[in-house]
């Protein structure tokens, strides 16, 4: 790559982590602003109130929590995100969001933020090792007995050390 794509590219990483940061929640003790056509239904969000949902919310709480987080682009919440890629609890059915069970749904989130840190798809990343987008049908249950919520989970753990050791 010629030195002038370097730093053009240097440029639009730059950009896109300020982007971010811009978008990161600000102290838990202040109320988040709730993103302009956010799916999260509940608002304001505090930083506390997020991890809590986020470690220890029901499966609803839990799901509307991962929403928020994917509509404000929360990098700050990947360490609690990715550690709930293993829980197969069953997820509220609201229509067909595609996610059956909370540790998709985290996966998915996990996806869309790495997205926007190194801007490497999910499907160039390895959609299995990344993803439940071709086995999510068979649900959290019999994902987790197979080893599989681990599996994906423990991928997104290095792939987040590997991050933040750059």
């Amino acid at each position: 790559m010629k030195p002038a794509l370097h730093f053009l590219a240097a440029i639009a990483a730059c950009l896109v982590l300020v982007v971010i940061a811009a978008r990161l929640p600000g102290p838990a003790s202040s109320p988040l602003v709730q993103p302009e056509g956010s799916e999260s239904s509940k608002a304001p969000w505090s930083e506390e109130s997020l991890q809590e949902a986020l470690t220890v919310g029901t499966s609803s709480e839990k799901s509307d929590a991962l929403t928020y987080v994917r509509d404000v682009l929360a990098v700050r919440m990947m360490h609690e995100v990715i550690e709930l890629i293993d829980d197969p609890s069953s997820l509220p059915r609201e229509g067909d969001t595609g996610w059956g069970f909370v540790g998709h749904q985290a996966a998915t989130v996990v996806g869309d933020l790495a997205f926007a840190i190194d801007r490497i798809s999910i499907e160039h990343k390895g959609r299995r090792e990344y993803s439940f987008f071709d086995d999510a049908y068979l649900g959290g249950e019999a994902l987790s007995k197979s080893g599989r919520l681990v599996e994906v989970r423990d991928n997104w753990r290095r792939w987040w050390q590997d991050h933040i050791n750059r």
